[in-house]
């Protein structure tokens, strides 16, 4: 799998919720890809464009954060952990 450039991060400690930014989209819709992920995907290319973890602290703890299945390479400890706290 290829690395995923990151254009934006947000994170919601009060919901632990984290919000990965990927591309650019004027309009995308949400989709359930499995337990604690969501994708957003643009409306008109069904390109992926986004992703919600729900329970970052738990994947975290658990340290299943590297081994949730996405479609795309990232190191959440390396990469994205650092820049949400």
């Amino acid at each position: 799998m290829k690395p995923q450039n990151i254009l934006g991060l947000n994170y919601d400690k009060q919901y632990d919720v984290l919000y990965i930014k990927l591309k650019e989209s004027l309009s995308s819709y949400e989709e359930e890809a499995f337990d604690g992920v969501s994708y957003f995907r643009d409306e008109f290319s069904d390109d992926l464009v986004g992703l919600t973890v729900w329970g970052l602290k738990k994947h975290q703890v658990a340290k299943k954060l590297n081994e949730l299945n996405l479609p795309f390479s990232i190191d959440f400890e390396k990469d994205i952990l650092p820049k949400i706290k």
